[in-house]
C-alpha cells in the first residue's frame, strides 16, 4: 500500500481488490483508485458505496479517486461498490481493515463511525 491508496478494479462491473491492500481504521486521508474498464468512461458521475457493518455511506468519485470514510475500530472489512447511473457493480469488493496502533480498546459504534464520516465530509 502507497501513500495510503488502494486501488480496485472493475472488470466486467466485478470491484477487485488488489492483492495485499488494506486499509487502518481510524486513519483520515485514505483513498481508493478505481482502475475502471472501458464501459465506465462514458459515466460522468461516479459514486463509490460503502457498506460498514450495516452502516452505509456513498461518496463521488473523481478522477477515479475517492476519500474514504474514517473507519470505526474493532471491524473486520469494508465493502465498496460502485453505481453510475443504470451501471452498478454486481458484487461489492471486501477492504480488509486493520485497527491503528492508536485505537482505543473500545470499538468506535457504527454510529459514531457515521457521524465522524459526516464530519469529516463537510
Amino acid at each position: 500500500m502507497e501513500n495510503s491508496t488502494i486501488t480496485i478494479s472493475v472488470r466486467n462491473k466485478v470491484p477487485t481488490l488488489q492483492f495485499g491492500d488494506y486499509l487502518v481504521s481510524e486513519n483520515t486521508g485514505q483513498q481508493i483508485y478505481f482502475d475502471f474498464d472501458q464501459e465506465w468512461h462514458t459515466q460522468r458521475v461516479k459514486l463509490a458505496h460503502f457498506n460498514i457493518s450495516g452502516w452505509q455511506y456513498e461518496a463521488p468519485i473523481q478522477h477515479n479517486y475517492v476519500t474514504v470514510p474514517l473507519l470505526p475500530s474493532k471491524i473486520d472489512s469494508l465493502e465498496v461498490g460502485v453505481r453510475a447511473g443504470e451501471l452498478v457493480t454486481t458484487a461489492a469488493a471486501t477492504v480488509p481493515v486493520y485497527d491503528s496502533i492508536l485505537a482505543s480498546s473500545e470499538p468506535t459504534s457504527v454510529q459514531d463511525a457515521a457521524e465522524m464520516a459526516r464530519a469529516q465530509a463537510e
